[in-house]
C-alpha cells in the first residue's frame, strides 16, 4: 500500500519541443542524473516560482513568453499544466520516472520547492528540483514493464504527466531492479 499522499509523475528532459532528441548534447538525462535534478523547459517564463500566482496569471506569463502571437490560450495552458504539475503539484517525496531511450530513471523529489537557476536559461533547463535517483542512478529497461500500466503511461508526449495511480507499480518495478 502506497504511504497517503505520496503521487508519482512521467518527467521528459528535453529541451522544449525537440522530439525525439536530436543528438546527445540536446538529452539532459546525463546532466539530470550528475547534478541530482529535475529538469524542465519553458526557462524564459521567469517569475512562475511565485506562490501568490493563480492559475490564469501563471498561464498569462506562459503565453506571453511561448505564444505571444496565438489568438487563444490553448497552447499556453497546455504548456502551463506541465509546469504546474512540476512547480506546484510534485513534493518531496513523490516519484518521478525519466524515460530515457531504451531504459527508465526513477527519482524521489528531494524537497518541497522548485528552483530557477538563472545560468540555465538559454540551454532552456533553468527550472529545476532536487532529486534523490534510486536504483544507484541505474537505468532500468522499458522491456521490464512492456505491457503494463506504466509502459502505458511512459508513451505519452507530454512533458510533465501525473502517474499517481501508478505508485505501488512503480515501487514493485524499483524492488525487482534492486535484486
Amino acid at each position: 500500500m502506497t504511504r497517503q499522499g505520496k503521487s508519482a509523475f512521467i518527467l521528459r528532459i528535453a529541451p522544449r519541443g525537440i522530439y525525439p532528441v536530436p543528438e546527445e548534447g540536446f538529452d539532459r538525462v546525463p546532466e539530470a542524473l550528475e547534478t541530482n535534478h529535475l529538469i524542465i523547459g519553458w526557462a524564459r517564463a521567469k517569475g512562475l516560482l511565485n506562490p501568490d500566482l493563480d492559475w490564469v496569471s501563471f498561464r498569462q506569463i506562459i503565453h506571453e513568453e511561448y505564444h505571444d502571437d496565438a489568438e487563444t490560450f490553448h497552447g499556453a495552458g497546455r504548456d502551463a499544466g506541465k509546469m504546474w504539475r512540476f512547480i506546484r503539484e510534485m513534493k518531496k517525496g513523490d516519484l518521478v520516472v525519466v524515460p530515457a531511450g531504451p531504459v527508465f530513471y526513477v527519482g524521489e523529489v528531494a524537497c518541497d520547492e522548485a528552483f530557477y537557476d538563472e545560468t540555465k536559461i538559454e540551454e532552456d533547463s533553468a527550472y529545476r528540483r532536487a532529486v534523490t535517483w534510486l536504483n544507484n542512478k541505474q537505468g532500468i529497461p522499458r522491456t521490464a514493464v512492456a505491457g503494463s500500466g506504466l509502459a502505458s503511461r511512459m508513451k505519452a508526449r507530454s512533458t510533465c504527466v501525473t502517474a499517481k495511480n501508478l505508485v505501488d507499480e512503480i515501487e514493485a518495478y524499483l524492488n525487482v531492479a534492486r535484486s
